[in-house]
């Protein structure tokens, strides 16, 4: 598939500025706030082995199969993760718990969100996913590893969790 793109900024930075606007246009970017982290991350960094054209599409993209081919880990589709930051209302200074790191888009959205006093935490049940997520997106986030809360002693963040 060809895309003309317009002079005046990188591809990403094109790609990343259409997918917010096709959101806003559907009603789907949420408050201010949340169009604004989603305008800030580098959506294309943090998921893995896609084209920046796919990692800006409207719709999930699957970052891990296990050996049978079943898809383990994805990044969900960005007007569904908008849709949930908007509900979390994750404000700065705010201290955030995510359970299913993924490829660490989320978790980079609530890191923005939470701003530099904020803290994210997110866990995960696969060590290489969690690993993954952490070298993706370090400021103010911590990965665990682990099987959800029942085998990882976690102190709760207490602001909000997803």
């Amino acid at each position: 598939m060809e895309t003309d793109i317009a002079v005046g900024g990188s591809t990403d930075e094109l790609f990343r500025a259409a997918m917010v606007d096709r959101l806003r246009d559907h009603g789907l970017a949420g408050p201010a706030r949340v169009e604004a982290a989603i305008r800030a991350a580098p959506r294309h960094l943090l998921i893995p082995d896609v084209t920046v054209e796919r990692a800006y599409a409207q719709e999930a993209v699957v970052t891990r199969r296990d050996a049978a081919g079943v898809a383990v880990s994805s990044a969900s589709a960005p007007g569904v993760v908008a849709g949930m930051l908007g509900q979390l209302d994750v404000r700065p200074g705010h201290r955030v718990l995510e359970i299913g790191a993924g490829p660490g888009y989320t978790a980079a959205l609530l890191a923005h969100l939470a701003g530099p006093e904020g803290t994210v935490t997110t866990v995960d049940i696969d060590p290489d996913v969690a690993s993954a997520a952490r070298r993706a997106f370090r400021r103010g986030l911590r990965g665990r590893r682990g099987g959800g809360l029942r085998r990882w002693r976690v102190r709760l963040p207490g602001s909000r969790a997803v």
